[in-house]
């Protein structure tokens, strides 16, 4: 009894952010999630992007009303920071060594920051531990084709494997990473969305990166589909993420945590992924072209045809 006394105080703080902003329908699923997790010590930052609506109300109720063994933190930006701006400003909120990014619309399970810590301890050098997903609708219900993460069972990488791996964004809800993944080579940059493609680099480049078959998340799907303008956006966020990517490496290369060899390859892996991030642009500009053309073109056809059935009907009332 005394040694499990021993091993409880020794375990390391850990840190869960709940990350929000609109979320008002969704943000006590997301809190309770954090609340019952079962692993301790446990500090919870309940963090807000200046809401307009009733979000960081409803969490700072909860938190008031909480009694539970974990630490509460509240944070209400003073400004909407936009996605990139809020991860940068996490860092000076968390206390724990390890810090797992839940959004204001999931759910963290509650095993999820127990089985973060195991992999943590048992696996030499990991800065990153991802978890599969089960996907749920804007009710909460899980969906009848729920899919989990695109891996299928437990798997490892790390910089030097990155060129069998995709870099584009999958789903960051499901990632925790090493405190240093959030300030090395420096601290994550306001103006970049997509932390889910710059956190997994630095964390390959620093160490490894451990993948998990077991769901540890309900994450949300909305029915809402990304306007024409929102997914030219995307590829430009994207492409903001390879340039910081692509800083790191040049960091991780003068600082000689990697060869100039290894550098080299990796910059080649960026530069491809870039190459498909504008090639995607170009391509759903050239759909909304040709969508633009083929409709005015579908519009003369059956003006003409209807225009020429009403000029068969008048002839054909004329004639005696």
């Amino acid at each position: 009894m005394k040694n499990d006394r021993i091993k409880l105080i020794e375990r390391p703080l850990i840190t869960l952010v709940v990350c929000a902003y609109n979320q008002e329908k969704y943000i006590k699923d997301a809190v309770n999630g954090a609340f019952t997790q079962t692993y301790t010590p446990l500090e919870i930052v309940l963090s807000d992007d200046c809401s307009p609506d009733s979000t960081f109300e409803i969490m700072r109720e909860m938190a008031r009303s909480y009694k539970g063994p974990h630490y509460i933190k509240l944070n209400r930006n003073t400004s909407n920071l936009g996605i990139g701006g809020h991860v940068a400003c996490l860092e000076k909120h968390i206390s724990g060594n390890w810090v797992i990014l839940s959004a204001g619309d999931d759910v963290s399970l509650p095993e999820r920051a127990r089985n973060t810590f195991l992999e943590s301890e048992n696996n030499k050098n990991v800065k990153a531990v991802a978890f599969n997903f089960i996907e749920i609708n804007e009710s909460g219900a899980v969906l009848s084709n729920s899919h989990s993460y695109e891996f299928a069972q437990s798997d490892s990488y790390n910089f030097s494997t990155l060129e069998a791996r995709s870099l584009l964004p999958r789903c960051g809800a499901v990632f925790s990473y090493h405190k240093k993944c959030l300030s090395w080579p420096t601290l994550y940059p306001k103006e970049c969305w997509y932390e889910d493609i710059v956190l997994p680099f630095r964390a390959a480049l620093l160490g490894r990166v451990i993948l998990k078959s077991e769901a540890m998340v309900l994450h949300r799907i909305f029915k809402s589909r990304k306007l024409p303008t929102e997914r030219v956006n995307h590829i430009s966020q994207v492409q903001n993420a390879i340039a910081e990517c692509r800083r790191s490496v040049l960091f991780a290369k003068n600082t000689s945590l990697i060869t100039q060899q290894e550098a080299n390859q990796l910059l080649s892996y960026l530069a491809w992924h870039n190459y498909r991030a504008t090639l995607w642009g170009d391509i759903c500009i050239e759909k909304r072209v040709i969508s633009r053309l083929f409709k005015k073109a579908i519009l003369k056809t059956c003006s003409m045809t209807l225009f020429r059935g009403f000029q068969k009907v008048l002839s054909s009332h004329k004639s005696p």
